[in-house]
């Protein structure tokens, strides 16, 4: 089995949850932190929420059990981020094992691009052992070899074409010479035999 190395993102988990969890039970979460004040109606439609203990002008707290809750709902779905997150780490490494570092941009991208896992860039790359701003050259690079790709493609059928025309094969020299001829198209002869 492949180790799970920490990422950032379980590295900080422990602190936001005692940043949540202080912010519920010591500032009373709205207890001076926002500029925001409460109208009347407003105050009036907080008082008849069950989740609401208190509230006034500047100031909202929220009851026991709405924190608990608001903390198990957290704390699963940061669960539910951690495990995607592992599961995601051991296909990328079984994955890239034995890949050019071509291929292996084009999977950290797809990874990014698939789970949005925006900011996370570094992470991959240091986990695949490749160069991040190579990472970056290889996307600055990928439209011209998209564009690269196509022509390739287009060379090929029409390569096909000639090497096919009037119902028998041909090698390279009149592949050439009917490109030339009949397509217009100038091909040198290491191109027309692959």
């Amino acid at each position: 089995m492949v180790p799970v190395i920490r990422t950032l993102e379980k590295e900080c988990f422990t602190y936001r949850y005692f940043f949540i969890y202080l912010n519920f039970n010591t500032r009373e979460l709205g207890d001076n932190m926002s500029k925001t004040t409460f109208t009347t109606r407003e105050i009036k439609l907080l008082k008849n929420n069950p989740n609401v203990e208190r509230v006034s002008e500047r100031s909202i707290a929220y009851s026991d059990s709405f924190k608990d809750k608001f903390m198990n709902e957290y704390l699963d779905e940061q669960a539910e981020l951690l495990k995607k997150l592992e599961l995601t780490e051991r296909r990328l490494l079984n994955a890239s094992e034995n890949l050019k570092p071509n291929k292996v941009y084009q999977l950290i991208y797809e990874t990014i691009e698939q789970n949005q896992y925006s900011r996370m860039t570094k992470y991959f790359c240091d986990l695949l052992d490749v160069s991040r701003s190579e990472y970056y050259s290889y996307l600055k690079a990928s439209s011209s070899r998209e564009a690269s790709e196509s022509l390739d493609v287009e060379a090929k059928e029409m390569i096909l074409k000639a090497f096919h025309h009037r119902g028998y094969k041909k090698g390279s020299r009149p592949i050439k010479m009917i490109l030339e001829n009949d397509y217009n198209q100038m091909f040198s002869r290491k191109r027309c035999i692959h």
